[in-house]
């Protein structure tokens, strides 16, 4: 479930584990591609990543 991924993904970026928050929500987007809420949290594991031109 998307949701699970996004929702475990957004723990590990509260917890600075961006690497792996990543994944979570890489996991959601394979489940539904065009859910914004996790679109806009991978963007912002990418910022905290220092992946700035990524988070575009």
């Amino acid at each position: 479930d998307a949701d699970a991924f996004n929702n475990r993904g957004m723990l590990h970026l509260y917890r600075g584990d961006y690497k792996t928050a990543l994944s979570d929500f890489d996991a959601a987007l394979a489940i539904d591609s065009q859910d914004s809420t996790v679109i806009v949290n991978r963007g912002l594991a990418l910022l905290h990543d220092a992946r700035p031109a990524d988070a575009l």
